[in-house]
C-alpha cells in the first residue's frame, strides 16, 4: 500500500498532469479503495489545474482563493498528501469545478 497519492502512478510525475496515466496493479484487495482514491484526486487536480488556466490563475493566487497555505496546495496538486472532503468542496465553490466521482476502471 502506498501513502502517496502519487505513489499509485506508474509515474508519479505524470500525477494531475495529463488525462492518460497509467496504474500500478493491485496487490490484495486492501489496495482498492487507496487506488480508487488517488484516481479520484488525480481527476480533482486536472479539474483545478483546467479551472486555473481559464481563470488566468497561478498557483498562488489559487491557493489563496481556496484559503490555504500555499505550501499544502502544492502538496495536494502534486499528489503528495491525501484530499479531503473539504478540499472538493471549496474547490467547487471557489473555481466553480465539477468533478465526476463515478468509479472509473481505466483511469
Amino acid at each position: 500500500m502506498h501513502e502517496e497519492p502519487r505513489a499509485w502512478a506508474l509515474h508519479p510525475d505524470a500525477f494531475g498532469r495529463t488525462s492518460e496515466i497509467e496504474w500500478t496493479e493491485l496487490e490484495s484487495a486492501a489496495d482498492v479503495m487507496p487506488l480508487a482514491a488517488a484516481k479520484l484526486q488525480h481527476r480533482w487536480v486536472l479539474a483545478v489545474r483546467g479551472a486555473m488556466r481559464d481563470q488566468s490563475l497561478t498557483r498562488k493566487a489559487t491557493a489563496f482563493r481556496m484559503g490555504m497555505k500555499y505550501a499544502r496546495f502544492g502538496r495536494l496538486m502534486r499528489g503528495e498528501i491525501a484530499l479531503q472532503v473539504p478540499d472538493i468542496a471549496l474547490a467547487q465553490v471557489v473555481l466553480s469545478i465539477q468533478v465526476d466521482f463515478q468509479s472509473e476502471h481505466s483511469a
